[in-house]
């Protein structure tokens, strides 16, 4: 049975402060969640580019980001794409962090400019 979690079901993390080590499965909801419409995503989009703050970060990528003190982070499943602007953030303030595995990363054509620039 798969469970995917939506990011906004990943508030929990908030409370986790110490966590040292962290593996989440089936991250394919993470970048888009349901109340972001097409000019919101674009928005935050342009936002990223024109800042690159932390601080436009939401559901799972805040909460991750909030892990100061995490030193590895094994994600499974995530599909690179134009919404995908947040991880690259969210990795950047985890400045503890010393291993990080993604398996099962599928790139789509889209997420090659917003991923790698």
């Amino acid at each position: 049975m798969s469970l995917d979690f939506t990011s906004e079901q990943f508030v929990f993390l908030k409370s986790l402060k110490s966590l040292k080590h962290l593996e989440i499965g089936s991250c394919v909801n993470w970048f888009q969640s349901e109340t972001d419409s097409e000019s919101e995503t674009q928005k935050q989009d342009n936002d990223l580019e024109l800042n690159g703050d932390k601080n436009i970060l939401k559901g799972a990528f805040k909460y991750l980001s909030e892990l100061s003190g995490l030193e590895s982070l094994r994600l499974i499943d995530i599909t690179i794409d134009d919404s995908s602007s947040y991880l690259p953030i969210m990795l950047e303030s985890l400045i503890t962090l010393e291993s990080l595995t993604i398996d099962n990363l599928k790139i789509e054509p889209s997420g090659m400019p917003s991923f790698f620039h």
